[in-house]
């Protein structure tokens, strides 16, 4: 599937291919932690990726508000799942501060599309991190 936004993140958009290829995957973006978009793959536009990544950031947050009523204070979170009548979006943890997101059909293979994922996250976390943004001089926040 062809990329049909400008290119947000040249060198990273690559390693979303390997998911964005599955099929029934319409679409990745890797988003920092408080949903800045950081690249892009598939059918999605500019606007819409800058979207989703917002919009699995509140997710991701609310989920991991959640764990600890199904463990202790140490559970992390590993995956979120949302599904819907047309399709599903997976929202995965991707390197520090960084977050994975998946939109699919509904008829695509969910275990492997997990599997890519979690195998995405694993191999290439050191390029998906984000460093934590701190106020510059000008009080503005700044990565």
């Amino acid at each position: 599937m062809t990329s049909t936004h400008p290119n947000p993140a040249p060198s990273t958009d690559w390693m979303l291919q390997n998911v964005v290829a599955l099929a029934g995957v319409r679409h990745a973006v890797v988003a920092s932690d408080d949903g800045l978009l950081k690249a892009c793959a598939g059918a999605i536009s500019r606007d819409d990726a800058d979207r989703l990544a917002a919009s699995v950031c509140g997710i991701l947050s609310t989920a991991r508000a959640l764990a600890p009523f199904c463990g202790d204070d140490t559970n992390a979170l590993r995956q979120c799942v949302q599904e819907f009548d047309q399709g599903m979006i997976f929202i995965a943890a991707a390197g520090e501060n960084t977050l994975l997101a998946v939109a699919t059909d509904a008829l695509v293979d969910a275990a492997l599309v997990a599997h890519r994922m979690t195998d995405l996250s694993a191999r290439l976390s050191a390029q998906l991190s984000t460093g934590l943004r701190t106020a510059g001089p000008e009080g503005g926040v700044r990565p």
